[in-house]
């Protein structure tokens, strides 16, 4: 059933799955644009992360401690690729930076979010307005507990626009009362710039 290297007995199929998500969202342009470390491993090794480094992710090791599975992901996406040793994760389209700035115009500030909120949740949510690229969640780590806010990105400005607009009086979701998404750019940028910086662990 499984594309070589893999141990069926070991590997369910649902942490296939998750960590085949896991592995896309890592090498996803939304993600690199705000990654050194991935860009940085990518430029070292031919455009490619080594299996191992994923071993280093807090994610990935929530998910698995074994680089066979992380192989079977990889080379069942239709987004990633193993090199021809096996011990290379790659995308299989070419990865263009952009700077982080030219995120802004479709990039919304979401509050008030209920403490049990997970990345997951979030993109499902907005996903109702349009694809969404990334989701950042800050944490206080200092509590393990979420800080309440977060960041979405979507792939377009029109669909940002549309989650001003249809979501602003949603029960479970709320932004602040602003019809303009311009003022959650300005506010994006000026006052929590840090926080659109996730760990990629």
């Amino acid at each position: 059933f499984f594309r070589a290297f893999v141990h069926p007995c070991r590997i369910l199929l649902m942490e296939i799955d998750q960590l085949q998500r896991q592995l896309e969202f890592y090498f996803s342009d939304a993600a690199l644009s705000r990654d050194k470390f991935m860009r940085q491993q990518m430029s070292e090794n031919d455009g490619g992360v080594p299996v191992s480094v994923f071993l280093r992710f807090n994610k990935v090791r929530a998910l698995t401690q074994d680089m066979e599975a992380i192989k079977v992901a990889a080379s069942q996406s239709q987004k990633l690729a193993l090199s021809s040793n096996g011990e290379i994760v790659l995308r299989t389209t070419p990865y263009i930076h952009k700077p982080i700035q030219d995120c802004d115009a479709r990039s919304v500030y979401v509050e008030e979010l209920p403490p049990h909120c997970t990345h997951e949740l979030l993109t499902d949510f907005f996903s109702t307005c349009g694809p969404v690229l990334y989701a950042h969640i800050p944490k206080d780590h200092t509590r393990n507990t979420i800080m309440g806010y977060a960041f979405v990105e979507f792939e377009d400005a029109e669909a940002a626009a549309k989650a001003v607009q249809t979501l602003n009086m949603a029960p479970h979701v709320r932004f602040s009362s602003w019809s303009n998404p311009t003022h959650l750019i300005q506010l994006i940028s000026s006052v929590a710039p840090n926080a659109m910086i996730p760990n990629s662990s």
